[in-house]
């Protein structure tokens, strides 16, 4: 009858087991454990409630018992095996869902604690728009939905995720360019100064404590980037191509000529 109960009540899956064979033990034979056990004894038939009580703490199941109202042994036999309820005879099937309801609540609250759920966005190829779907998703699930969101972009070339949200890294390549651009400044305001000016000489200290910051934040954070980023066959073909503009810019002559002329924007990406 406890199973007819349960028959069509959606989110169960409710599976019979017979105890023969003179076993006692509610669990003999069955292959999977459940996460509810329904146990159903007689009057004054209590040897399965014993059992149970026997088991490790560890291995047992949550467990609902069914049986004769009025048994004070039997109820608290019940309670020194663990029964998270004591459903006396004749149970209804209103209470036994509820019972088993509130239950399965229990369960998944407790599987789902301190747990979150992954949501991933994977483009084909770059400028799929992935990164920007991530992007609005986070920010839906930080700033509406109020939950601690993580954003985490895999794709370890040029992402654009900070730019979609609005920000800018603690040390990247845009605050280079910047800083390039501010060396020259500084290198523009001292061609135009003459070395005679009292102003030249703190001019030259600003450059050189300028350029030794920036050399000293590449080398510490951006190259070690640039390792994890491209291989040494890439890394040595970069290499020669700054090396071939170099070259270009010497055989031109006069390159600090062109400086005044670049110190509207920093250099684009």
């Amino acid at each position: 009858m406890l199973k007819t109960y349960l028959q069509g009540v959606t989110g169960f899956d409710v599976r019979a087991h017979v105890i023969t064979n003179g076993h006692t033990d509610p669990l003999h034979g069955v292959g999977v454990s459940p996460d509810i056990v329904l146990l159903h004894f007689e009057a004054k038939r209590t040897a399965e409630l014993s059992a149970w009580a026997a088991r490790p703490v560890d291995g047992r199941p949550i467990l609902i018992v069914v049986g004769p109202g009025g048994d004070g042994d039997a109820t608290r036999l019940a309670i020194r095996s663990g029964a998270r309820d004591f459903l006396p005879e004749p149970v209804g099937s209103a209470d036994l869902i509820a019972t088993l309801q509130q239950v399965r609540a229990e369960l998944r609250a407790r599987a789902t604690q301190g747990l979150g759920t992954i949501h991933a966005f994977v483009g084909a190829s770059g400028g799929a728009g992935s990164s920007f779907i991530a992007a609005n998703i986070a920010h839906v699930l930080a700033a509406h939905a109020r939950r601690h969101t993580a954003l985490i972009d895999l794709d370890l070339n040029f992402s654009p995720t900070a730019h979609h949200l609005n920000l800018l890294s603690q040390r990247g390549l845009l605050e280079a360019l910047e800083e390039h651009l501010g060396i020259k400044r500084v290198l523009a305001d001292l061609l135009k100064t003459d070395a005679d000016d009292q102003t030249f000489d703190a001019k030259i200290k600003v450059l050189k404590e300028t350029v030794s910051h920036h050399v000293e934040e590449e080398e510490s954070d951006l190259f070690p980037k640039v390792r994890k980023l491209f291989d040494k066959e890439r890394r040595e073909a970069l290499g020669q191509e700054m090396s071939a503009e170099q070259a270009e810019l010497e055989e031109a002559g006069n390159a600090r000529k062109q400086v005044p002329g670049e110190t509207d924007q920093p250099a684009t990406i």
